[in-house]
């Protein structure tokens, strides 16, 4: 089970994301909340014996086109990162041709791994 706080400062709310279930790298399910109370919240979690590991911060912008989510975050020391997500690889292709980013690197990796081994940052500590 993951979970995974947004806080947008421009219209301000803190979104709350649960992943949970993965088998086989694949994502059974995600449960998607608008938190009010984010200290109440990180009581309830505590309460439930969940532990505070990590602290990411980024700024995010998104966009749906057609059957596609486009996700373009920043992160703090890093370059500006595009997530597209998609129906199935070959559809993640196809909108990576529609942008015509077919020279930029892409790769399968999640947000942590990019993170890590690409810019070998600390994603458990990620602060503007």
């Amino acid at each position: 089970m993951q979970f995974q706080f947004y806080k947008k400062t421009q219209y301000f709310f803190i979104h709350l994301c649960i992943r949970v279930n993965f088998k086989n790298g694949q994502m059974k399910k995600e449960i998607n909340l608008q938190i009010s109370n984010p200290a109440e919240c990180a009581d309830l979690f505590k309460e439930l014996g969940l532990e505070l590991y990590g602290h990411q911060e980024k700024n995010r912008v998104s966009w749906k086109y057609k059957n596609w989510r486009f996700d373009l975050d920043q992160y703090p020391k890093m370059p500006h990162y595009l997530e597209i997500e998609g129906e199935s690889e070959e559809n993640i292709v196809e909108a990576i041709k529609l942008l015509r980013l077919e020279e930029k690197i892409a790769t399968p990796k999640g947000e942590r791994e990019v993170i890590t081994d690409n810019y070998h940052l600390d994603w458990y500590n990620m602060r503007f």
